[in-house]
């Protein structure tokens, strides 16, 4: 078969599939190949289509990231659609939070906290002693006016240490997509 693939596709495939495969790492009982197939076709006809109508694609990585991304979202809202564990109503009869349990059976809002959390300890990994420290009493729900107090700081600065940390991972979130 001697058909041309899109040149940005292959020269990104070993890429995407590692990606995809990390992605669906963490969630158990879902096909690896099945869903790293999927990404990499949905991949493919991006970037042919793209290469067709002569359009660039100025950050493939966080593109083919996105692409991956809602296809996990499709992939396991379908799942919950197919396996009614259990009932909103029974639960709510039960005396628990329905509105809070749609919003955590939501598989995105589990992604999206997932994310997040990868970037917090990204960040903290690379953080200096001082604001590890503010994040730790930051994320056990200290004030910045007990953080200050312990750690013999202004609160200004504790408030200072919170918006760096929130800043790079606000950037390593975006570089993400």
């Amino acid at each position: 078969m001697n058909e041309r693939h899109p040149v940005i596709f292959v020269e990104w495939i070993d890429w995407i599939d590692e990606m995809a495969r990390k992605m669906i790492g963490a969630y158990p009982g879902v096909d690896e190949d099945d869903f790293a197939q999927d990404v990499l076709v949905d991949c493919y006809i991006v970037c042919a289509y793209h290469e067709q109508t002569a359009i660039t694609l100025n950050n493939p990585k966080g593109y083919f990231y996105r692409i991956a991304r809602y296809k996990l979202i499709d992939l396991l809202k379908q799942a919950a659609r197919t396996s009614n564990i259990y009932s909103l109503e029974a639960m709510s009869e039960a005396g628990w939070d329905v509105e809070e349990t749609k919003l955590k059976s939501d598989p995105q809002y589990w992604i999206e906290a997932d994310e997040i959390i990868t970037c917090l300890e990204v960040m903290l990994t690379h953080a200096s002693p001082k604001m590890r420290k503010v994040w730790r009493l930051y994320l056990e729900g200290a004030p910045h006016a007990e953080i200050a107090e312990r750690l013999g700081i202004s609160q200004v600065m504790s408030r200072q240490y919170i918006h760096r940390g929130r800043r790079r991972m606000n950037r390593d979130l975006d570089e993400e997509e």
